[in-house]
């Protein structure tokens, strides 16, 4: 498992859990010490990651991404399931960028946890790593995220929910979604998506790629679409 010290930062109708100074190396022990300090932040300017060529998977079996796998634009996410601002991201925005690019062939998004909200955040990576190993990761994404927006703060859902979120995508093998989700059979893979995480300088979630330019956490659909048109142009 991991450390993790979290600063809860808000910007100007954005917002993400900002990861605290070294503290985003994975320790030997959870820990959490939960976001607690509220600091009004100016939006980061959209700058270019070195890290993305590293980061794009473009697999066409990868169950973890939606689009078509020659799409000129990839949108990667990095995203804590327990993360209220990822959570707002996921409804309020994909919804928006899923209609009007994925679904032209025009953008692939593909996702990946970036674990920073302890425990529960660990849980929720495992349940939904145990449903992409179905094919149904996006069906079950949907039923959580639709769940845990009421929460207003984080969820911390645990597997008697994660159940019911399986069953509302209609998981194929529910003892083994049970199974896998109760396991650590993830945990390396969670592992190495938070180091990937941290190799492109991350330290907030939610964090975006698309096609290398970052955007740092839940900001309005106008950033995102503007920064895909701007991929598209080249």
């Amino acid at each position: 498992m991991w450390a993790f010290t979290a600063v809860l930062a808000v910007g100007t109708g954005v917002g993400g859990y900002v990861i605290g100074a070294n503290s985003a190396t994975p320790a030997t022990e959870t820990a959490q010490t939960a976001p607690s300090q509220a600091a009004e932040e100016p939006a980061a300017e959209p700058t270019m990651n070195e890290a993305a060529a590293e980061i794009e998977r473009r697999d066409a079996n990868d169950p973890m991404a939606l689009g078509d796998v020659d799409a000129p634009v990839v949108l990667s996410e990095f995203s804590d399931w327990d993360c209220p601002f990822c959570i707002k991201a996921n409804v309020e925005i994909m919804p928006q960028i899923i209609k009007n690019y994925v679904d032209e062939g025009k953008v692939r998004i593909e996702f990946n946890d970036f674990v920073v909200n302890g425990q529960a955040a660990v849980e929720a990576a495992r349940a939904g790593r145990a449903a992409a190993d179905q094919g149904k990761f996006f069906e079950y994404q949907d039923a959580y995220m639709a769940e845990a927006i009421k929460a207003k703060g984080h969820p911390d859902f645990d597997m008697e929910d994660f159940v019911r979120f399986a069953e509302a995508a209609g998981m194929p093998d529910m003892e083994k979604f049970k199974a896998d989700a109760a396991s650590d059979k993830y945990d390396a893979a969670l592992q190495d998506a938070n180091n990937l995480a941290q190799r492109a300088g991350f330290n907030s979630t939610p964090s975006f790629l698309v096609n290398g330019q970052e955007i740092i956490g839940a900001q309005p659909y106008e950033a995102f679409e503007q920064a895909i048109e701007d991929a598209l142009a080249k």
